[in-house]
C-alpha cells in the first residue's frame, strides 16, 4: 500500500476521532451548564430568624432525580412576639420540582407540609371591681399550628456547591390555642391576643432564605 495513502487514512481516523471527543465534550458541558438538584445538600434558613416565632432552623434537600426532590427543615423555636417565654419546634417538609434551569439560577414548584408547637409564658392582669383589688396571673399558652402552602422559589448558584434559595408560599392551616393553669378572666382583664385559646382555620403566607452547600452531587 502506498505510504502517503497509509499516511492519509491515519491522518482522517485521527482527525474524525478528536472531532467525536470534542462534540462529545462540548454536549457534556452544555448539559452540566444547567442547575440540576443535587444528591444530598444542607443549609440554614435564614429567614426563620425574622419571623414572629423566631427559630433556630436547617434544611436537608434530597434529590429523587435531576428535577425532584424532598426538602424537610426542622427549627428550634426560641423566642415568640405572643409570649414573654417561648419555645418549641417547627417542622417543614416538602416535595419539589424544577420547573427550568440555567447555568447559575433555576425556578422551583412544590407544596409544603408545615407543623409548628409552641410553649409561651405569659402574663395578664385580672381585674375585681366588686372587691376593688387586681391579680397578676401566669399562665402557660400552648398552639400547635399545621397546615399545607403551594411553593414558588428559585436558586442561584455561587458556584457547584454554594447557592441561595429564595421562595414564598400561599395556602392554609389550622390553629389550636389552649391555656394551661389560667385563672378564670373576669371582666375588665387586661389581656389582649389576636388568638386567645380556641381553635382556628386561616390563611398562611411564607418567605424563605437560605443559604445552602451541596455535599453529595448527581454530576
Amino acid at each position: 500500500m502506498d505510504k502517503r495513502y497509509l499516511v492519509g487514512i491515519i491522518t482522517f481516523l485521527v482527525f474524525v476521532s478528536q472531532a467525536f471527543v470534542h462534540g462529545q465534550e462540548t454536549s457534556r458541558d452544555t448539559s452540566d451548564s444547567s442547575i440540576v438538584f443535587q444528591k444530598i445538600s444542607f443549609g440554614i434558613t435564614l429567614s426563620a430568624i425574622a419571623n414572629v416565632n423566631s427559630a433556630f432552623q436547617i434544611n436537608y434537600g434530597h434529590a429523587i432525580n435531576e428535577r425532584w426532590r424532598v426538602k424537610s427543615e426542622f427549627g428550634y423555636i426560641y423566642t415568640s412576639v405572643y409570649a414573654n417565654q417561648s419555645n418549641g419546634i417547627r417542622i417543614k417538609p416538602g416535595l419539589h420540582y424544577m420547573k427550568s434551569s440555567g447555568k447559575n439560577a433555576a425556578t422551583i414548584v412544590g407544596v409544603n407540609y408545615n407543623y409548628r408547637y409552641t410553649t409561651g409564658l405569659l402574663k395578664e392582669t385580672l381585674i375585681f371591681p366588686n372587691e376593688s383589688f387586681a391579680v397578676n396571673d401566669r399562665f402557660i399558652r400552648r398552639r400547635s399550628m399545621h397546615g399545607v402552602e403551594a411553593y414558588f422559589g428559585g436558586l442561584i448558584h455561587f458556584d457547584s456547591r454554594f447557592f441561595i434559595e429564595l421562595g414564598a408560599g400561599l395556602g392554609a392551616f389550622y390553629l389550636n390555642v389552649n391555656d394551661v393553669n389560667r385563672m378564670s378572666l373576669e371582666d375588665g382583664g387586661m389581656l389582649f391576643d389576636i388568638f386567645p385559646a380556641g381553635n382556628y382555620f386561616l390563611p398562611m403566607t411564607s418567605f424563605h432564605l437560605s443559604l445552602n452547600y451541596v455535599i453529595g452531587k448527581l454530576r
